[in-house]
């Protein structure tokens, strides 16, 4: 039994339309050229379509291509780090402009204060650079940046 399927054009554009919302992207045609995956655990998953064949054929793949990110129980979805330097290129809204120190925090894997802004998940940016996404709640930043890609050091 295969633990991977292909996520249909029906659930890509309604995909998309939650990417479209949750950060502000004007312009979804060039994802569409891509071939998006899921599991049973509903991460999502992306690569070539010229791939489609070959990443099908495995028995028993739970993932393929570039972990892309996760959609939630509330059918937000939570960008991995890679899906947020994807994505982060091309959004427009929930981008949070972190400050040396907060960037630093992040990387070493801390959840940390932020006043101010609505619940919800944000693409976190230092400088030219995307971190990931997290997750605003109660005015606090929740990491969900995986320990083996966490820092013990940050070097400027």
């Amino acid at each position: 039994m295969l633990d991977i399927s292909i996520i249909n054009s029906k659930e890509l554009k309604i995909m998309l339309i939650r990417l479209s919302t949750q950060f502000g992207i004007k312009d979804t045609k060039p994802f569409t050229k891509l071939l998006f995956l899921k599991n049973h655990k509903k991460k999502i998953f992306l690569t070539n379509k010229t791939e489609k064949n070959f990443k099908l054929n495995l028995k028993r793949s739970e993932k393929a291509g570039i972990y892309f990110g996760t959609i939630n129980k509330d059918e937000s979805i939570r960008l991995s780090l890679e899906g947020s330097q994807i994505i982060g290129k091309v959004a427009t809204k929930n981008i949070l402009q972190l400050e040396h120190a907060q960037a630093e925090s992040w990387l070493k894997g801390y959840d940390f204060d932020i006043p101010q802004l609505e619940d919800g998940y944000y693409l976190l940016k230092y400088k030219e650079d995307f971190l990931g996404c997290g997750l605003i709640k109660e005015n606090k930043l929740h990491n969900f940046l995986p320990k083996t890609r966490r820092l013990k050091v940050l070097y400027e």
